[in-house]
């Protein structure tokens, strides 16, 4: 009698076939999750590393954070027309000796234009910018934005609409209209709907004393460095400037730790934030 030829029949290759189909569909999302949380891991590192630089350069600069980037292009030719990023040449590379770290590998586009040379020189591989070296006054915003003041979210938002206050970026942008590159080192005043004066702080190791309103209570009044955002994920009206996808932000606090606040949420993880990136043109 002839032997049975080994091997699977057409049934079978298909029903093995169809298993690993559903074990693929079953597995897919979560590798998929579980990328994107390291990724988001990654980010919220970065941030924890800036904390330490940004301690670092207050610690010699008497407390003061650096301010925000003076002058801008590849050769610190321009003035500053809203770039929401610290001082390129105040921090790198003498406190910050990797740029890679302002990115945030979560980011719809920010990876690849820091691999094309967004910031770099052209002394790249066959005279390229991509792999080039650094140019500090051109660092900008592409995963995190950095203010360099203590600015709250009441000023932010208007009180009916929760919208972005066209009030607070007019008088924001202001700063850079000058053209003088020193305005950005200094606080300044922001007036409100209401015509109150408010004091926009510098942001600088004890500067929370001045945040207390009633000292014979300083208790209710009181914000703890714990929660006074320095540096934090992009965050736009598109979705497309977001870091992280389903909506959040790691915001880095000036105690340094960092934390993901959903989105919409409190400053700087509001939708009046996100408006206010967008009329920046950020």
């Amino acid at each position: 009698m002839a032997s049975r030829k080994k091997g699977f029949t057409l049934i079978e290759l298909l029903v093995v076939i169809g298993i690993i189909g559903i074990l693929a569909g079953m597995l897919l999302p979560g590798l998929a999750r579980a990328r994107e949380a390291a990724r988001r891991a990654s980010c919220a590192n970065n941030l924890r590393q800036l904390g330490l630089v940004f301690k670092m350069y207050s610690g010699e600069s008497g407390g003061l954070y650096p301010p925000m980037q003076r002058r801008f292009g590849r050769q610190c030719e321009q003035p500053n027309n809203g770039v929401l990023m610290f001082d390129g040449p105040a921090i790198y590379p003498e406190y910050l000796t990797e740029s890679k770290t302002l990115v945030c590998p979560s980011g719809a586009v920010a990876p690849e234009l820091y691999n094309q040379g967004r910031w770099a020189r052209p002394d790249g591989p066959d005279g390229t910018r991509r792999g080039g070296s650094t140019i500090p006054c051109l660092l900008d915003p592409i995963s995190y934005f950095y203010t360099g003041y203590i600015i709250k979210g009441e000023w932010v938002a208007e009180p009916g609409t929760r919208d972005a206050s066209p009030r607070f970026v007019d008088q924001f942008r202001a700063l850079f209209a000058t053209g003088n590159p020193d305005v950005l080192d200094n606080s300044w005043v922001y007036i409100d709907e209401f015509g109150s004066e408010n004091n926009v702080f510098r942001l600088k190791d004890g500067v929370e004393r001045f945040l207390i309103t009633d000292i014979n209570d300083p208790s209710r009044s009181n914000v703890s460095q714990s929660r006074i955002p320095v540096m934090f994920d992009r965050i736009d009206i598109d979705p497309i400037g977001f870091n992280h996808l389903p909506g959040g932000a790691n915001v880095l606090f000036m105690d340094a730790h960092v934390e993901l606040i959903k989105y919409p949420g409190e400053f700087p993880v509001s939708r009046a934030w996100a408006g206010f990136v967008d009329l920046m043109g950020a």
